[in-house]
């Protein structure tokens, strides 16, 4: 059970990974066809891929808070 303090600590540290979560949604956005294939779901990454592109990419479908979190939380 988590009690408020608990709760109010997690969100101060996740905020940091938040804001740069919307970073690099908002400031690294592909375009033309890149772009295209992720809002599909048909995006598969390609050697010469920047990793800009990776990333924004999986945060298409993840966030970085999904990182931290355990089975147990």
């Amino acid at each position: 059970m988590f009690s408020e303090d608990d709760v109010e600590a997690e969100s101060i540290l996740l905020l940091p990974l938040v804001m740069f979560e919307d970073l690099v949604k908002n400031g690294v956005k592909p375009v033309g066809k890149v772009l295209e294939e992720i809002q599909n779901g048909e995006y598969k990454p390609k050697p010469d891929d920047s990793s800009n592109i990776k990333l924004y990419a999986w945060l298409q479908r993840k966030s970085l808070s999904s990182l931290l979190q355990t089975e147990n939380s």
